[in-house]
């Protein structure tokens, strides 16, 4: 190998390198975006407290029944809605930016460490001698990289972690109008972190170690999303809901769940 380190090393030095370079700056992107349009509520129900008194006075004026009030009233609000995204650039549809660039990413990276580890797609000089590197570059329980893991610790690692502004953000009275798309991605990531469980018991273990090193990373680059002098230092807006000790809350947060579950059990 001309960069002289195993694979298993390049394999999680890769993960880091790809999470450093590609999905943080976009994690901070997107979380200014949630930001933004967080700290629109307040203007949100303003004009929706107006927007109530025009339509009343208008159904009065032109005799406007109960059914033309309400379209007019949602008409009106969701263009005030919209004049405010556009006047802050926060369409809902980039607090999801991180993963449709993530995604493909990942699949990508999968498809070519699953098709190393097989000799896919022609198994020439250069694929035969990838595979003896992959077969003898693993650590620890898994020193063949072109086996699916032996232990099954890789295939059972946790394969989708949300955002932890994603939180904060769905109770914005905002989100519940204009996160239908980012909601339904999260219950289709979640139902896929499931089913990859035995789909990870089959593959090699080049790929699952690159799944459970992106895991890992992910959850670390979530914790740092939260920590208030690393978003202060992104010039991330404030938000009402902005905890300032986050990880405080969050241990509060375990502890009442684990507590929770030892009073069931």
């Amino acid at each position: 190998m001309n960069s002289g380190l195993s694979w298993c090393t390049t394999i999680v030095a890769t993960s880091l390198a790809l999470r450093i370079v590609v999905t943080l700056p976009l994690a901070v992107y997107q979380s200014h975006i949630i930001a933004r349009l967080a700290n629109l509520d307040k203007e949100i129900a303003q004009i929706a407290h107006e927007l109530r008194g025009e339509t009343a006075r208008a159904v009065r004026m032109y005799n406007l029944d109960e059914k033309q009030a309400k379209y007019l009233y949602r008409r009106s609000l969701k263009k005030q809605i919209n004049n405010l995204i556009v006047r802050d650039n926060c369409h809902p549809f980039k607090s999801s930016l991180v993963i449709w660039f993530q995604l493909p990413l990942w699949i990508g990276l999968s498809v070519a460490l699953r098709n190393m580890a097989y000799m896919m797609p022609y198994q020439d000089m250069a694929a035969q001698a990838l595979f003896l590197e992959l077969s003898v570059g693993g650590a620890l329980w898994f020193p063949n990289l072109t086996l699916p893991d032996p232990s099954f610790r890789d295939a059972c690692a946790p394969r989708n972690h949300q955002p932890p502004e994603h939180c904060s953000f769905t109770r914005c009275n905002i989100t519940k109008q204009l996160t239908k798309v980012r909601k339904v991605l999260t219950y289709t990531l979640r139902g896929m972190s499931v089913l990859m469980i035995p789909i990870a018991s089959i593959m090699p273990t080049d790929v699952t170690l690159y799944w459970l090193c992106s895991s890992g990373f992910a959850l670390g680059q979530n914790l740092l999303m939260i920590n208030p002098k690393f978003r202060r230092a992104c010039r991330i807006p404030r938000t009402a809901n902005e905890s300032q000790t986050p990880f405080r809350d969050l241990l509060d947060r375990l502890k009442k769940r684990f507590e929770f579950n030892k009073t069931g059990t």
